[in-house]
Parts: structure tokens; sequence; C-alpha cells
């Protein structure tokens, strides 16, 4: 296949905890011409980003009618198929009692666990593209401001181990943005309302795999919505909008994705799965995985 010359790059990233052991960390990879035009798409449906509220899935319960309009239509521009080849979404689900580091458990293991697989969501959103583009330009990458990698080790690293793991073109510096467009200046509300449609995302995904999933009407709506107009395209094989990636790995056959995903969605009137299956050991063909010296 002949490989297009240039494609321009803006990534978001954000993270949230399963349980007490399990993180999940999303980053999404969007052609610029692309974000652009959703930017436009958003601004024309619902009025200036700056103004928009926040919209977060533990608060989704008590959303009013604007909130959940805003979100339907959120999923609705990220799952829309004419952006197939230029939007890119990974989620890494990765479970730290079952990850060997050699450091004792605590909070400096937890982050340094965090970092690790948040630099390595970030590099294989943007690796995805390298398949159809010679040259991959990231113009930004932002991430949620007050999230687990806020912090200055990860800002003076991250970007030298993505560089050194891809051959894209990198910012200077990460962005780390609030995800409500509100608290932010105008110029950077557009980058919060990306952030935010992650954490829509991460919030629906963890409600999916979750045992403790939330059965409110409208919580389990949106993220019925994202597991069937989202989810399940990017646990598919071969997907060409994102990728799922579990630590340690789960065996790779469509029925353990699937389990991971759709724990107790509704699918034809029926419960499919009610279980996690990255807590249960008979699903993880090794007890460990070992972290290697590049990763460090």
């Amino acid at each position: 296949m002949k490989k297009e010359a240039l494609i321009e790059l803006m990534v978001f990233v954000d993270d949230s905890n399963l349980d007490a052991s399990t993180v999940m960390i999303c980053s999404l990879a969007i052609e610029k011409k692309t974000f652009d035009s959703l930017v436009k798409k958003i601004r024309k449906k619902h009025g200036i980003l700056s103004k928009l509220p926040e919209i977060h899935y533990k608060e989704f319960d008590r959303a009013d009618n604007k909130k959940r309009n805003l979100a339907n239509s959120y999923i609705d521009y990220i799952a829309d198929k004419s952006y197939e080849k230029k939007i890119f979404l990974n989620i890494v689900i990765a479970d730290k009692s079952k990850l060997k580091t050699g450091e004792k458990r605590g909070a400096k293991r937890d982050t340094h666990i965090e970092t690790i697989f948040t630099r390595l969501s970030i590099t294989y959103s943007i690796n995805r593209f390298s398949y159809k583009y010679r040259k991959i330009v990231v113009k930004k990458i932002t991430i949620d401001k007050g999230g687990k990698t806020d912090n200055s080790f990860f800002q003076q690293y991250a970007l030298s181990k993505i560089l050194t793991r891809s051959k894209a073109k990198l910012p200077k510096n990460i962005d780390y943005i609030d995800s409500d467009p509100r608290k932010e200046e105008k110029k950077n509300a557009k980058y919060a309302v990306f952030v935010d449609i992650i954490d829509l995302i991460l919030g629906s995904c963890k409600n999916c795999c979750s045992k403790k999933r939330s059965e409110n009407k409208y919580k389990r709506n949106i993220s019925e919505k994202i597991f069937n107009d989202l989810l399940i395209r990017v646990s598919a094989k071969r997907s060409k909008i994102g990728k799922i990636n579990t630590y340690p790995r789960i065996r790779k056959t469509q029925k353990h994705t699937d389990k991971l995903l759709s724990g107790g969605l509704h699918q034809k009137k029926r419960y499919i799965y009610s279980e996690n299956p990255i807590l249960r050991k008979k699903f993880a063909p090794k007890p460990y995985v070992q972290i290697t010296k590049w990763d460090r």
C-alpha cells in the first residue's frame, strides 16, 4: 500500500481507577483537520465552547437534559464512521497487583506503573497511523489536569521515551487542561471538550467492567450507547478505530474481550456477562508481567 506523505495529530489522555488495584488509561489520537471539523460541529450545534458544562460520568445520574444531549452528541461525533481512519482510541487496563517492578507497594510504585502505561498508550495511538503515513507530526498532547500523570516526573521523561518508541515529531511540552471548558481560557476550551469526552468514555467503560455497576437508567443508557456505537468496534479484531490492551494480557480471543467490555449491559434483552475477567486468574496466562528495562 502506498503511504501518504503527512498527517498532523492531536492527542488527548485521561485515566481512572477501575478498582483499588486496576487502572484504566485512555488516549485519543485525532487528525488535526478532523479535530478542527469536530470543533466546528460542536460549536454550531451547542454554542460557545467555553460555556459548555463538564460532563462527569459519575454525576451523570443527576445530569439535566442539556448535559445528556451533549454527551450523546459527543459520542455520535467520535463514533462517526466517516472518521474511521482519522481517529484512533487506545484503552489500557492494567492490574497493578499483578505487575512485577521490583519496587515496594505504595504510591511511588503506582505512579511508576501509571507513568509507564500512559506513555505506552500515547505511543500506541500515535504509531497506529504509521502504516498509512510516512511522516507523523503530533501538534499537541493534552492530559487531564489533576490526573495521575500531572507531575514533573512525567513531564520530564515522557516525551523522550515516546520519541524513542515512535518516529513522530512531538511537541516540546505536554499540556495539562481541565476537563471543564468553563474553567479554561477560551482558546483552550476546545481541548477541554475532548478531555471531557475521554472522561465520559472511561466512565462508561468502567461501568461496563465493574462488578459494582450502576443501574441508574441515565448512566446505563449512555453506557449502552458507548458500548454499542464505539467499544464493540474498538474491541474488534483488526479494528481501524481503536484497540484495548490489558495487562496481564488476556488470551487473544474475541470472546474474552467481549466479556471484559460487556459485563452487565443488556444485549438482546439479557445479561451477557456479569464478571470482570481481568480479575479472574484463569484469563491471565502468566501471574506477572515483567516490566523491562526500556520501560523504566
